[in-house]
């Protein structure tokens, strides 16, 4: 389930501006591309879960308000970046940056992702490190 929608990236950026970001040809001059615009929200929430899923089983469900708006930040970025002669305003470069920034606390656990349990001891993603019995020491190797 992806944490942002098309109606979310509205709230930010117009619907011609959507338009003018997702269509390739003869452009329905009313509606977005839903495709393209699935594939910028598909990409801005991988990125996410690569940052949440060091401390949270992802994909987070329920989605926290806050993930919910870094998605659209990101999911916008990404369009504006698959069209290099739009040129990309501030604001939305300020936004991605201030987003993978905040995600990047999130992993380090500065953070928290909003109303969302922090994960207890069993649920910490990652591994165990066991020691054994080392196999090659000096003494074994001696003479070898």
């Amino acid at each position: 389930m992806a944490y942002s929608t098309e109606t979310d990236l509205q709230m930010r950026v117009s619907n011609t501006d959507l338009v003018e970001l997702t269509t390739e040809e003869e452009p329905d001059p009313f509606e977005p591309d839903s495709d393209i615009v699935s594939e910028a929200i598909d990409a801005a929430d991988e990125e996410i879960d690569s940052y949440v899923g060091v401390r949270f089983k992802t994909p987070l469900s329920p989605t926290p308000p806050r993930i919910k708006g870094v998605s659209r930040d990101i999911a916008i970025y990404n369009l504006y970046s698959r069209r290099p002669l739009i040129p990309l305003p501030d604001i939305i470069n300020d936004l991605y940056k201030n987003a993978v920034k905040w995600l990047d606390k999130l992993s380090k656990g500065l953070v928290t992702p909003g109303d969302f349990p922090e994960p207890t001891k069993s649920e910490h993603v990652g591994g165990t490190v066991s020691q054994n019995t080392r196999v090659f020491t000096r003494d074994t190797m001696e003479g070898l």
